[in-house]
C-alpha cells in the first residue's frame, strides 16, 4: 500500500500557479511587474530580474520544491544501494541550493555567477532524473516529462537566432514539465497495486 505523500487540492493550485506564473511573465513585464530588458533578453531569468518578480518566483516555487523533497524521501526508501540513495539526496539538495542562488544572483548582478548556478542546477536535475529513472519506479508519464525537460534544455542553445520568445518558451516548457513530474508520480504511485 502506498504510504507516501498525496496531492491535495492546495498542492494542485500551487502547481498550476507556478506554471501560470512563468507563462505570464511577458504580460507581467508589459504591466511593469516583471523586467523589460529588451527583446534580446527574453528569458525567465531576465523577466524575473526585479525584486517583485524574483520574490514571486520564490513564492510560487516553494510548494513544488517541498513536494519534490517530500516525495523523494518516500521514493528513496525503495532504493537498495546506499550510494545511490546518497547521490539522490546530494543531487536534490544541489538543485535546491543552486535554485536559491539563481534567485539571489540575477544576470544583471553577476552574469558569470548566474550562469554557474543555472548550469549547476540543470546538471543536478539531469543527474537526479537519470538516477530516479534508473533506480526508482517511475511512471511512463514521469519519464515522458523528464524527456520533455531534457529536450527543451537541449534546444535552448539553438533558439538564439529564432523568434524572440523562443528561449523563454523553451524554458517555460521545461519548467512546466519539471513542476509536473512530482505531482504525476505522487498520483501514479498512489494508484499502483502493491
Amino acid at each position: 500500500m502506498y504510504d507516501g505523500p498525496t496531492m491535495t487540492p492546495l498542492y494542485w493550485v500551487a502547481t498550476v500557479l507556478t506554471i501560470a506564473y512563468v507563462w505570464t511573465l511577458p504580460w507581467l513585464a508589459a504591466q511593469g511587474f516583471a523586467s523589460t530588458l529588451g527583446p534580446s533578453s527574453r528569458s525567465v531569468s531576465r523577466y524575473i530580474d526585479t525584486g517583485a518578480a524574483t520574490g514571486m518566483m520564490a513564492v510560487v516555487s516553494v510548494v513544488p520544491i517541498l513536494l519534490t523533497i517530500q516525495y523523494n524521501v518516500y521514493a528513496r526508501r525503495s532504493v537498495r544501494s546506499s550510494v545511490v540513495r546518497w547521490l539522490l539526496v546530494v543531487t536534490q539538495w544541489t538543485f535546491v541550493v543552486c535554485y536559491a542562488c539563481f534567485l539571489c544572483c540575477p544576470p544583471s548582478i553577476s552574469p558569470p555567477l548566474h550562469a554557474v548556478f543555472v548550469l549547476t542546477l540543470g546538471a543536478s536535475f539531469l543527474v537526479h532524473a537519470a538516477l530516479t529513472v534508473s533506480y526508482v519506479s517511475t511512471s511512463s508519464i514521469g519519464i515522458a516529462l523528464i524527456l520533455v525537460v531534457v529536450v527543451a534544455t537541449l534546444l535552448i542553445p539553438c533558439s538564439v537566432d529564432g523568434w524572440e520568445f523562443t528561449f523563454w518558451a523553451l524554458e517555460c516548457i521545461g519548467i512546466t514539465a519539471c513542476v509536473l513530474i512530482t505531482p504525476v508520480e505522487m498520483v501514479v504511485s498512489a494508484q499502483r497495486p502493491n
